[in-house]
């Protein structure tokens, strides 16, 4: 938007000074100040939507009051909120750890 008024001044100074020229830089100014406020309109509008969406989900979350569960058990972990339930078993951590662990026992013996 900034360079759209800095044009525009471009083309009203050459438009005066009697430049066909400045009549090029009005248009591309006139794009610029339209592109500019059709972007701003669209933010606006999905700014909105998103605010919508955020405090329909924070109503949503007061309105069931529940807390979150997280279970530690012998087998697997499991979480539990009002939207999601999840259960992750052992076996998938250790596997994922092994690799972890392995290139850390290594790095960390003195040279």
């Amino acid at each position: 938007m900034v360079w759209s008024l800095i044009i525009l001044f471009v083309a009203i100074y050459s438009i005066q000074n009697g430049s066909n020229s400045g009549y090029i830089f009005l248009s591309i100014a006139l794009f610029g100040f339209f592109t500019a406020i059709n972007y701003l309109l669209h933010y606006r509008k999905q700014k909105k939507m998103i605010n919508s969406k955020i405090n329909d989900h924070a109503d949503l979350y007061c309105k069931e009051n529940s807390v979150s569960v997280w279970e530690f058990n012998d087998d697997a972990f499991r979480y539990k909120d009002f939207q999601y339930e999840f259960r992750v078993s052992w076996s998938a951590f250790l596997s994922l750890a092994e690799p972890l662990l392995l290139s850390w026992s290594y790095s960390s013996k003195p040279h």
